[in-house]
């Protein structure tokens, strides 16, 4: 699969385990930005895989912090 339809393909996957909350879908979409970056990519398409992978790190994040009142605690400077 040529470099542009499989960051398509990825971006979609990504966006589908953020819709469905399924975790086993982004693991797949995670997987695949690990293969992409293997790949010889422009600078265009890398650009598109860092903001794709940003996504799936983000809705993991996402489902990890649940509760909206807990505050980050910071050790003294």
């Amino acid at each position: 699969m040529d470099d542009h339809s499989a960051l398509e393909l990825v971006g979609q996957l990504i966006d589908y385990a953020g819709d469905t909350a399924s975790a086993c879908h982004l693991d797949r979409a995670v997987e695949w930005c690990q293969q992409l970056e293997a790949r010889n990519l422009t600078d265009l398409r890398r650009i598109d895989l860092d903001y794709y992978a940003a996504n799936a790190w983000a809705h993991r994040a996402k489902w990890r912090h649940k509760d909206k009142d807990a505050a980050w605690v910071l050790a003294p400077m």
